[in-house]
């Protein structure tokens, strides 16, 4: 999750990673602000959690998309030698060659989405 404030100089987005789930935690860790740094003006200023929002990882996405892309021929090679027996296996095989990675792929996916409207709820 990544967690970003818009510069009071400038306007750009300043971004924070952290692995924090809600402010409460974040205040915890780091008091009832944080001090950013603008990397385009470097200007530096204390900004309130209240001010902070969250939004999803492009990590998070690429991790996911890529649990799909590698499971989905992994499992095909996988179940390659059940799909030439029968039909009832060959159909059974190709549903757990595409329901299983794209179910990894959705709860990852779901997951860091939940974590993010929780983080932006949460005062």
């Amino acid at each position: 999750m990544i967690l970003y404030a818009n510069c009071t100089e400038c306007e750009e987005e300043i971004l924070f990673r952290t692995g924090s789930l809600n402010r409460a935690d974040l205040r915890e860790t780091y008091g009832e602000s944080l001090q950013l740094t603008c990397t385009r003006c470097l200007k530096a200023d204390h900004y309130p959690l209240a001010d902070l929002q969250a939004r999803t990882s492009k990590r998070a996405f690429l991790l996911s998309a890529l649990v799909l892309l590698i499971g989905t021929p992994a499992g095909l090679v996988y179940f390659w030698d059940y799909i030439g027996q029968s039909l009832v296996y060959a159909s059974a095989a190709l549903v757990c060659i595409i329901s299983i990675p794209a179910g990894v792929y959705r709860i990852l996916h779901s997951s860091e989405e939940k974590k993010v409207r929780a983080f932006n709820r949460s005062q």
